[in-house]
């Protein structure tokens, strides 16, 4: 019966010891969901901290927590500060529960040892930056079938060494928190929509968009396209628009080859003879290649790309019957585009150039 016993409370032992070890291990899987989002907010130090979230109710709960920080801090200092985790990169998961919080400290190799030379004497000294998780404390929600589920919130910092914990300021934390809540009431309460920012510039004040991971690892995908603009073509400024599909082929954010097949309608405002103001639409069905080079936001480039459009339907007469139109590269600035496009009928009769000044909604 005695033995009985003992492999009773050893099994419930290695049970209780495997599920904390799941438990953290559940936040890995969690923190790269792809319902969580992240807000970034970088320091001018190179530093940052992250918050990563689900629903922005879990902001206002963040804003509840006093002294978080030095909270954490004065529970993981006697561990962190051993002569065993001295100038190695480490990381600290810290789980902030309502009654207890439990820690585990990772420490991660490094190549060679650094060295700082001051004062006439070298020092050994950590190569790269300690992290600290914290995961918040689990929220419940319950679903349409009234089945409760965990969804965990987390603040991620990173710093130039785990020590620098103790004097860090929690007003910009904060600020963050509220910068983070702001930004949730133009997209929504919750998080996982394709087109929310990802970090945030403290220096600029801006934005930076979110890019969806998912988008990014595929090589080859149709989506569709859509663009408004418009142009100077024969002595009168044309409004126009654009719908179709697309076939991406090449990294989304890198190289890449798009072809596009496009419904492109052209917009022109006559007044008749009563003076009412009337619409005369054309049609173009447009193919269209673009190829793009590894080129960074935020710059003006030159992407190569070429069209050849046919007017399938026509009314007024600013343009002829068989009609045809081409494009030549341009400039683009992020989803702006200027480019040239030219217009003929007949092999090349009524030659007209004009300038297109288009707007994409990727």
């Amino acid at each position: 019966m005695k033995k009985i016993a003992v492999i009773f409370v050893y099994a419930f032992m290695i049970t209780q010891s495997q599920a904390q070890i799941k438990e953290f291990a559940f936040t890995e899987s969690a923190i790269h969901s792809k319902f969580i989002k992240a807000h970034t907010f970088y320091h001018n130090d190179g530093t940052s901290v992250t918050i990563h979230f689900f629903h922005a109710d879990q902001l206002d709960s963040l804003l509840l927590i006093q002294n978080l920080t030095q909270k954490v801090w004065s529970e993981i200092q006697s561990v962190v500060q051993q002569p065993d985790y001295a100038n190695i990169v480490k990381r600290v998961d810290y789980l902030y529960l309502s009654d207890s919080s439990k820690f585990r400290v990772r420490a991660f190799p490094q190549y060679g040892d650094g060295y700082q030379y001051k004062d006439g004497k070298a020092s050994a000294t950590k190569l790269g930056k300690d992290t600290l998780r914290i995961i918040l404390q689990t929220q419940y929600r319950t679903d349409v079938k009234g089945n409760r589920h965990r969804q965990l919130y987390y603040l991620t910092f990173t710093v130039n060494d785990i020590k620098d914990l103790a004097g860090y300021n929690d007003q910009l934390l904060t600020e963050a928190i509220k910068t983070a809540q702001q930004q949730s009431l133009v997209y929504g309460k919750h998080a996982y929509k394709s087109s929310f920012p990802v970090s945030y510039n403290w220096i600029d004040q801006r934005w930076v968009k979110h890019e969806s991971e998912v988008k990014k690892s595929r090589k080859s995908f149709i989506e569709p396209d859509i663009y408004v603009g418009f142009q100077y073509v024969r002595s009168a400024w044309v409004p126009s628009a654009a719908v179709g599909i697309q076939w991406v082929k090449g990294s989304y954010i890198g190289e890449r080859n798009v072809f596009k097949l496009l419904w492109e309608p052209h917009f022109l405002f006559v007044r008749n003879a009563d003076d009412n103001l009337r619409i005369r639409r054309n049609d173009f069905i447009t193919f269209r290649f673009v190829e793009y080079g590894a080129q960074g936001d935020g710059k003006v480039h030159v992407p190569t790309s070429f069209s050849l459009g046919y007017l399938a339907g026509r009314k007024g007469d600013i343009f002829e019957k068989n009609t045809f139109k081409f494009s030549v590269p341009g400039f683009a600035y992020e989803s702006l585009r200027i480019e040239p496009e030219f217009f003929f009928h007949d092999f090349f009769k009524q030659f007209s150039p004009s300038i297109r000044i288009s707007l994409h909604l990727d």
